[in-house]
Formats: structure tokens, C-alpha cells, sequence
């Protein structure tokens, strides 16, 4: 399964069904798992997550929500849960 187009950095499980993968390309996505036995994956992306200006180094599930910090010397607040 082809995650993301740069190095994945971190990954936080969310609740018993999905997960989330903070990346070198710039991005976030959320996936979901499957629970068909004849799917070949086990999981589909459910939301890919764009913003930060710089790489990805680790997320914290923060209450409903979920911080990232960057190569970009921020840390991002994101409401992924609405």
C-alpha cells in the first residue's frame, strides 16, 4: 500500500477503526480500516490533510483534535474530528 509520496514520520491511532500518518510530504492523512476479508488492504485513505510548508515530524492526539509539529517551526492544531 502506497501511503504517501515522503517518508512517514509518525503514526497515532485515533479510536479502534482509524489512524492517522504524519509525513515528509508535507501532509497528514487520516485512514480507516478494512474490514472486508476480501479486500487486499488494510486500510483506504479516509482524509488527506494539507497545510503545513514544511515536513511532518510528529502528531499528539489533543482532546477531540490533533497537533502536529513541522520542519516548518510551527505546531498546527487541526480539528480532523467535525
Amino acid at each position: 500500500m502506497d501511503a504517501h509520496e515522503g517518508t512517514i514520520k509518525d503514526i497515532l491511532q485515533l479510536d479502534p477503526h482509524h489512524f492517522i500518518t504524519a509525513s515528509y510530504d508535507w501532509t497528514m492523512k487520516v485512514w480507516g480500516l478494512n474490514h472486508d476479508e476480501k479486500d487486499k488492504t488494510f486500510a483506504s485513505e479516509r482524509l488527506h490533510l494539507k497545510g503545513s510548508s514544511g515536513k511532518l515530524h510528529c502528531i499528539c492526539k489533543f482532546g477531540p483534535s490533533v497537533i502536529s509539529a513541522g520542519a516548518d517551526n510551527t505546531i498546527r492544531l487541526w480539528d480532523i474530528f467535525r
